[in-house]
């Protein structure tokens, strides 16, 4: 790097001035020196090390307002994946004590909260949930990415890594924090998650949000088509056996032997 004002090299810098005249660094300068691009999400940039709820909010609002700006320059596969963890459970933490709070408040008045956290309601101790939550979260986001690479990669779109798919879903929790919003933020978090989670999939495999989401579903629609079939196929043999079908039908097949 090449300082605009002395014209100093600087082989490696993580400030913002230049060491040699104290002249500020262009951003194009200072992003080639730390070696993060310009348009890395707030949360994996330096400043998420002094500044970490106002690039975890500014992340999270960007997710939710800007998905595609956002998901358009995340789903690089040169990025790391923990930082995109560590985000994961952070909104999911906080989306977790959000929907703790409001099912605590409510259930006192008689009154029921819908929660996209379906274990609240074996009313498991606000400790207990906080040690196991970041367990229970990576195994739902490591197990849905394997899910979506798997298919995704037999339908045979863009080749695209486990790691990438992991990244847009650690992201995608972001919406999920509205549930700090009582009974209609668990409903308006989903469809953004749904939402967040097709647009990151959208540029991450250059295809439609629409072709993405049939594509996820064609395996629960061939079960759902296998299970109808073994059902009909069960009410159908119930009837012949109890209208006698068979019994009518057995002197025919006695001649035949």
């Amino acid at each position: 790097m090449k300082c605009s004002h002395c014209g100093k090299v600087i082989p490696y810098s993580t400030g913002a001035f230049c060491s040699q005249c104290g002249a500020p660094l262009s951003s194009g300068n200072v992003a080639e020196a730390t070696g993060v691009p310009e348009d890395t999400p707030a949360w994996e940039t330096e400043r998420r090390l002094t500044r970490t709820f106002q690039t975890l909010f500014r992340t999270i609002f960007e997710v939710i307002f800007s998905p595609d700006r956002f998901f358009r320059k995340a789903v690089s596969k040169n990025l790391p994946v923990f930082p995109a963890w560590i985000f994961a459970l952070a909104a999911g933490s906080i989306s977790l004590l959000a929907a703790w709070f409001w099912s605590t408040l409510l259930k006192k008045y008689g009154c029921s909260f819908t929660s996209s956290y379906h274990f609240l309601a074996g009313d498991i101790p606000l400790p207990y949930m906080l040690i196991a939550s970041p367990f229970f979260l990576s195994l739902q986001l490591v197990l849905t990415a394997g899910y979506i690479t798997v298919i995704l990669r037999l339908s045979r779109l863009k080749k695209v890594f486990f790691s990438q798919a992991f990244r847009v879903l650690c992201y995608a929790e972001s919406p999920l924090v509205l549930q700090i919003i009582p009974l209609i933020g668990t409903f308006i978090g989903s469809l953004l998650w749904l939402y967040a989670v097709l647009t990151g999939l959208h540029h991450l495999y250059a295809a439609s949000r629409l072709k993405v989401f049939f594509l996820l579903l064609i395996p629960f629609f061939a079960c759902a088509v296998f299970f109808l079939i073994v059902a009909i196929a069960g009410v159908l043999g119930g009837i012949i056996a109890g209208g006698g079908f068979l019994q009518e039908w057995r002197p025919f097949f006695d001649r035949l032997q």
